[in-house]
């Protein structure tokens, strides 16, 4: 089994909605993180589109490369200009390109930091 893992800070309420995590700080910070199937494999070389996130969750001000272990690839991106305020979106992907994380952090840079720096992959072979 493949899987990826990350960590939020140990006092954030944790939700389950349809396959999403929602997690949500005293302070009103909310992330939210998916794994789901990757139809074709991103080109590493370029951070792929935010396709119908990026109309949802502001203007991409920045995409950096982002480095999990275990993974094939992955991006992080700073928006702003949503509707929910400044965000961070982690994208990362197995190297067989089956599976792909999406984490979204909603306000501080800070966490999305700490929370990008957790993430880890897993692909068995």
């Amino acid at each position: 089994m493949s899987h990826f893992g990350w960590g939020v800070p140990l006092d954030w309420r944790e939700e389950s909605d349809n396959g999403t995590y929602l997690y949500y700080s005293a302070a009103g910070i909310m992330a939210s993180a998916s794994v789901s199937t990757l139809l074709e494999c991103p080109d590493g070389r370029a951070a792929p589109s935010l396709g119908d996130w990026e109309s949802r969750l502001g203007t991409v001000d920045t995409a950096v490369a982002l480095q999990v272990p275990g993974s094939g690839g992955g991006w992080r991106y700073r928006l702003s200009g949503g509707t929910q305020g400044p965000a961070t979106v982690l994208r990362a992907w197995l190297p067989n390109c089956q599976r792909e994380l999406w984490i979204t952090v909603y306000g501080a840079i800070g966490t999305a930091d700490r929370i990008a720096a957790t993430i880890v992959a897993q692909q068995d072979n």
